[in-house]
């Protein structure tokens, strides 16, 4: 099915999560990250979806992330990456957008999600006070995680004090 959201009709090409379509433009995504543009380069047309999916023998690329993940990859890159700060990215948008990030290899926004993080789980003891309330417990291991992932040791102790 098509995403209600990011589903161009101008879009070049379809990247399919959990049977969920985006069509996009590869140049945006491939200009953010070489990960894209060497995936996009094997993409082929899919000849077992229907026409009405994929129009114009657009390319497909099938991709094990989840849809929302996917979802919030792509409102950061194309709707408010600029604005991170002004708009109001749930947890959940800012940790899909860390985890992808860092595996399509985009730095720069890794930088930026986890410069958000740390509102949730701060360096200093100042900020402690300050800081976001993160109130489930999953979220907390969720920083962890991605902590760990990305290396960012900063914000190990604030999540591992929360959990």
């Amino acid at each position: 099915s098509r995403d209600g959201r990011f589903w161009y009709d101008d879009g070049n090409i379809i990247i399919i999560a959990q049977g969920i379509g985006f069509r996009v433009f590869k140049g945006l995504l491939a200009a953010e990250s070489d990960v894209f543009r060497d995936m996009f380069t094997l993409a082929k047309p899919a000849p077992d979806l229907s026409r009405e999916l994929v129009p114009d023998d657009c390319p497909v690329v099938h991709v094990t992330d989840t849809a929302a993940e996917i979802r919030s990859l792509l409102a950061m890159l194309l709707g408010g990456r600029q604005y991170m700060r002004r708009v109001k990215f749930e947890f959940d948008d800012v940790a899909n957008c860390m985890r992808l990030a860092h595996k399509y290899g985009i730095q720069d926004l890794v930088e930026d999600s986890l410069e958000e993080l740390k509102r949730y789980f701060p360096e200093d003891f100042e900020s402690w006070e300050k800081s976001l309330v993160c109130d489930q417990l999953t979220k907390a291991i969720t920083a962890v995680n991605l902590a760990r992932l990305t290396n960012s040791l900063s914000i190990l102790p604030a999540a591992l004090y929360r959990c």
